[in-house]
């Protein structure tokens, strides 16, 4: 982290020109491709909509477990793809998660 101008703490980017607005637009992007409901996306973004259509949306159980569904799948194959370089990490949070995949893995093996 690092003081801004104004004094206020601001994220460094983890990859150069990574912005939270552009995650903010990867994210619509992530949940219109899923087909995630427009109730659940305005919620998510914290935008409000004043259209007749959003007013009659609700957010139900289903939705949400549609949305969880569609965040868990690029951080399982990222896992998966991390796992494959070593199962193993210096990093002992990072380890820890390892030896729970390892487990799946050799579970899902059987």
């Amino acid at each position: 982290m690092r003081p801004s101008r104004n004094g206020l703490v601001s994220w460094l980017p983890i990859a150069e020109g990574l912005t939270m607005h552009g995650l903010r637009h990867g994210r619509q992007a992530m949940m219109d491709g899923g087909r995630i409901a427009m109730a659940l996306k305005l919620l998510i973004m914290g935008h409000i909509n004043a259209t007749i259509s959003a007013r009659y949306g609700h957010v139900t159980p289903e939705l949400v477990a549609e949305l969880r569904a569609l965040d868990s799948r690029p951080w399982r194959e990222s896992q998966l793809r991390r796992w494959e370089m070593s199962p193993r990490s210096s990093v002992p949070l990072l380890d820890a998660a390892l030896q729970v995949l390892t487990k799946e893995v050799e579970d899902d093996r059987r």
